[in-house]
């Protein structure tokens, strides 16, 4: 066996190293934009959790009868 096809057994295609790396650093950037998103969500959502009751009670006060 020459020492050019013991490498090639040995190592993979220089492509394919480089289309593992792409798809590596392709994961990494969609779980950030992931955890960013939920942090960007939580806020959100808390404020809207935290407005809920003042407007209920706001309804109550002035009379009306409460939408669901």
């Amino acid at each position: 066996m020459t020492p050019d096809t013991m490498r090639s057994i040995t190592m993979p295609h220089p492509k394919d190293v480089r289309i593992e790396a792409l798809e590596a650093e392709l994961e990494a950037a969609q779980k950030k934009l992931a955890r960013s998103a939920k942090a960007k969500a939580a806020p959100k959502a808390k404020a809207k959790a935290k407005a809920a009751p003042k407007a209920k009670a706001k309804a109550v006060r002035k009379g009306r009868k409460k939408s669901r």
